[in-house]
């Protein structure tokens, strides 16, 4: 009686171990990739957009490909 239970104490203790370390996996990965962002976004720095000036109340700009003014 007294070995199952050191067993079922055993093996509670092994799965509780898992448990903490599939935590600390998570983790480390989550950070890992929270890290690996922040490298790639340090990297990558956006190019600069020129400026636009913004279209007039009640206007309406069409951009087309064809010469219909010359």
């Amino acid at each position: 009686m007294a070995q199952e239970r050191n067993l079922r104490e055993a093996q509670q203790r092994k799965e509780k171990d898992l448990l903490e370390r599939g935590d600390l996996l998570k983790v480390a990965a989550t950070e890992a990739k929270h890290k690996r962002k922040l490298e790639q976004a340090r990297r990558s720095t956006p190019s600069p957009q020129p400026s636009r000036t913004p279209t007039p109340p009640g206007y309406h700009v069409t951009i087309s490909d064809s010469d219909e003014n010359e």
